[in-house]
């Protein structure tokens, strides 16, 4: 009977050491990249209410500090929210239109959003990414392939739209607030 206690009690313990998440980390981090967004003045003299705009950026997950860190050990990438702020616009008055949209973008994978609205752009202007269907999980998937695949490190952040206004500058900062598991073992 004795023998039988200390059986069941090492069972216990060796089920609850090999249980992963005993071993797990969970960290908290942050992507982000800012859009520098230049609209070029029209070629002529247009009618048009609207002006093409385009700028994506490169992103190498494996700089982010957390990401280089473990990039070894991550089980697990959950996104948890995507921003976009505004951090200056060189005139007034600018609006970016419905059909504006932004992206992130694998080799492999890629999610869109739009706001749907026009949005008026101003300094701390935020516009939250929804998390409709599964898109932050494949967003996830993007940053997860990207931090633990070597040499595939890259993907991209960009926005393809319209502008109110043509030879104006827009600053926008996407900021990707993720959370990682690692294992520690």
């Amino acid at each position: 009977m004795k023998h039988m206690k200390k059986f069941a009690f090492l069972m216990i313990l060796a089920v609850g050491l090999s249980s992963c998440s005993l071993f797990d980390v969970d960290v908290d981090s942050e992507i982000s990249e800012v859009l520098d967004i230049y609209v070029p003045e029209a070629m002529a003299k247009s009618t048009d209410a609207w002006h093409p705009l385009v700028e994506a950026k490169e992103i190498n997950a494996r700089e982010n500090d957390d990401v280089e860190e473990y990039a070894d050990r991550i089980d697990e990438i959950v996104v948890n929210e995507i921003v976009a702020t505004v951090l200056g616009v060189s005139d007034e008055d600018v609006v970016l239109s419905e059909n504006t949209v932004f992206y992130i973008l694998s080799e492999t994978d890629s999610v869109a959003w739009s706001k749907g609205e026009a949005w008026p752009i101003y300094e701390d202007a935020t516009f939250t990414f929804d998390n409709l269907g599964n898109k932050y999980d494949q967003a996830a998937a993007i940053i997860f392939h990207a931090a633990t695949t070597e040499g595939e490190s890259m993907f991209t952040i960009g926005v393809v739209g319209e502008s109110s206004k043509p030879g104006i500058n827009v600053q926008i900062e996407i900021k990707i607030l993720d959370s990682f598991t690692v294992s520690i073992l």
